[in-house]
């Protein structure tokens, strides 16, 4: 071996033990284990109205692996506007850009709860001092939770008739911030609206009102909303979800105005667009609905006087009943009492012997409406 030879391997056999020598020092502390990566969103939808968009999903409750609890710090919505027509984009693209998050959703995790849960056990063995009180927040979602984020359209958007597309993806809460599996695309449309029904019409019987319209074109759902007046600033939502029917009925109210209106819905998979309400139809019902009519009459005499028993009416406003009796031949019936009777049977102590009775019975509602007459019983008096 020459010398140089020589030289150059003393050189790497001291290189090696200086790497050996380092690798036996002090450690650095080691990184955290990756947790898994978290489930997909798998039911995002959309409905606008107007220039908002109220976009719902259910907050993953499993890994993409199956493990729970789920690592999950929150949920990314990204968004892109593209012109009608256009492709939709890719959801590597949409996602690469920071400017198309459109929002985030916190979501509350498992060993939160838990934290919070045994913090409030142990404060509980304690006296607490007195404090001011704290406004409380709306609490974020959990695994398995229903979300809402909320965007808007600009002008220019629905003026051109844009279509923005949405993608949900979730991000891990630890394991350095890795993002799960991206949901399905919902494309919302921006341009017009559907129409709002036409011909809003109102009847009503003894137990309901009935709403009917004429839809504006055809394919569409419906939202029904109902008041107690015409100028009700706060209308309920009479259908929870969408309707096809184009009638519409609810429990009748006598004497109260109850109105009405309707909005046209487009529903395309996960997207709904929603059109602007109709004027509201108005009505006050009148009670003008007489109870049914007794049944089974039956007449027996007792001593000196008539016992008259039927079977009772089946109505939510029944008043009572009242008895009618005729004199034999004449048949011009007249009632026995002012007032109605809430029973179902009637004594009659004003006969006399050897005379010839007709009976009959009607029942009267609250409003004062008469039933038609049960079946008669003829009764001679002994």
């Amino acid at each position: 071996m020459t010398a140089r030879a020589a030289r150059r391997a003393a050189a790497a056999a001291l290189l090696l033990l200086n790497v050996g020598a380092g690798a036996c020092g002090k450690r650095g502390n080691p990184l955290p284990p990756l947790r898994p990566i978290p489930g997909r969103v798998a039911d995002l939808t959309a409905h606008r109205t107007g220039s908002r968009i109220d976009l719902q999903f259910t907050v993953p409750n499993a890994n993409t692996d199956g493990t729970t609890p789920i690592a999950l710090d929150r949920v990314d919505v990204y968004a892109v506007a593209t012109a009608p027509g256009a492709p939709a984009p890719a959801v590597a693209a949409m996602t690469a850009d920071p400017k198309n998050l459109r929002g985030s959703v916190a979501v509350r995790r498992e060993e939160d709860t838990d934290a919070s849960s045994s913090s409030a056990k142990g404060s509980s063995s304690s006296k607490a001092l007195p404090t001011a009180p704290v406004e409380e927040r709306p609490r974020p979602p959990g695994p398995g939770d229903r979300a809402t984020l909320t965007n808007r359209l600009d002008a220019a958007a629905v003026s051109r008739g844009d279509v923005t597309y949405f993608v949900a993806v979730p991000v891990a809460g630890s394991g350095r911030g890795r993002r799960g599996p991206a949901s399905a695309i919902v494309a919302v449309p921006a341009g017009d609206e559907p129409a709002a029904p036409g011909s809003l019409a109102l009847d009503y019987d003894a137990t309901h009102v009935t709403l009917s319209w004429k839809p504006a074109a055809a394919g569409q759902s419906f939202k029904v909303w109902q008041a107690t007046g015409p100028a009700d600033p706060a209308p309920t939502i009479a259908t929870p979800a969408p309707v096809t029917a184009t009638t519409f009925s609810a429990p009748v109210v006598f004497g109260r105005a109850q109105c009405f209106a309707v909005a046209a819905l487009m529903v395309t998979g996960p997207v709904t667009v929603e059109g602007p309400p109709s004027a509201p139809a108005c009505v006050t019902p009148v009670d003008r609905f007489p109870p049914a009519a007794p049944a089974g009459l039956q007449a027996v005499q007792e001593g000196s006087a008539v016992t008259l028993i039927w079977s009772a009416v089946d109505a939510p406003d029944l008043a009572g009943y009242i008895v009618l009796r005729a004199d034999m031949g004449t048949e011009t019936f007249q009632p026995l009492q002012r007032a109605p009777v809430p029973e179902t049977t009637y004594r009659d102590t004003t006969v006399r012997a050897g005379a010839t009775y007709l009976y009959t019975v009607i029942a009267l509602d609250k409003t004062g409406n008469p039933s038609e007459q049960s079946n008669r019983q003829t009764i001679t008096v002994r």
